[in-house]
């Protein structure tokens, strides 16, 4: 399950969650990493999702969306350039189902202890 609050409030311009309603139905699909910007919705897994679905939930700061976690999801690009997007995200994840947390040559490699 994923908590997202943003501070801010949100707007497709200037920056806000964006889902694709029932994704999670297809189940966990292979993490893919890339270089740069996020490029959510624009390619990058257009073999398994139809980006054309993408929905953006624009709400008011401390406003509550609750999720799956494989839902899928990313943000709008903040395009009116006149805030920052502050957020607060809660994850709650079995470590197990994301292998690329352990995995030596992952960026968000998460260091196991003895």
């Amino acid at each position: 399950m994923n908590a997202w609050v943003p501070l801010v409030n949100t707007s497709k311009d200037g920056g806000t969650l964006a889902i694709i309603p029932r994704s999670h139905q297809k189940g966990a699909l292979p993490h893919k990493f890339y270089e740069g910007p996020n490029k959510w919705g624009h390619g990058i897994y257009e073999e398994y999702i139809n980006s054309d679905l993408i929905k953006y939930i624009e709400i008011n700061s401390g406003s509550l969306v609750l999720f799956h976690s494989l839902l899928f999801h990313g943000t709008s690009p903040n395009l009116d350039g006149k805030n920052t997007r502050w957020v607060s995200v809660v994850r709650y994840n079995n470590p197990a189902s994301a292998p690329y947390l352990s995995d030596d040559n992952s960026p968000l490699r998460i260091e196991q202890k003895d």
